[in-house]
């Protein structure tokens, strides 16, 4: 293969990655519509007996709005909180669950945040979790 034609095929491919990643800044990072939820509650207090006392609680999100709730990612702030959740759509008036389990590591009051991404407004939804974790009985 001459010179000619490995620059041609060079090229070619530099400009088809170039098209590829200008289409898909363009129209594949499309807003999704904006829907509004109905928490259960924003403020979970909690009573742990104990370090390494895992405790769950489920709240639930209510889709208010006229578009599907789309559920990005829920972040917490903290390992000793993690937070299980629906990956389908949540249609108009229909509740999804989300299953926020706590760990306790230290004993005290513990503030922890759950952050919740959505095609909501305001995004993130933060849910605050309080727990008093109790000293462990000898």
């Amino acid at each position: 293969m001459n010179a000619f034609w490995k620059n041609s095929l060079y090229y070619f491919f530099i400009v088809c990655l170039l098209g590829w990643a200008v289409w898909n800044f363009f129209f594949s990072h499309q807003p999704k519509p904006l829907t509004s939820v109905m928490p259960t509650t924003t403020q979970i207090n909690l009573r742990v007996a104990g370090r390494g006392t895992i405790k769950d609680t489920v709240i639930y999100l209510q889709n208010i709005g006229t578009e599907d709730l789309l559920l990005d990612t829920i972040g917490t702030d903290c390992g000793c909180t993690v937070a299980k959740w629906h990956k389908e759509p949540v249609k108009s008036g229909e509740k999804t669950p989300i299953t926020i389990r706590f760990e306790a590591k230290e004993e005290g009051i513990v503030l922890r945040k759950v952050e919740i991404h959505a095609n909501i407004d305001p995004n993130p939804l933060i849910i605050n979790v309080k727990a008093t974790v109790l000293p462990q009985k000898e």
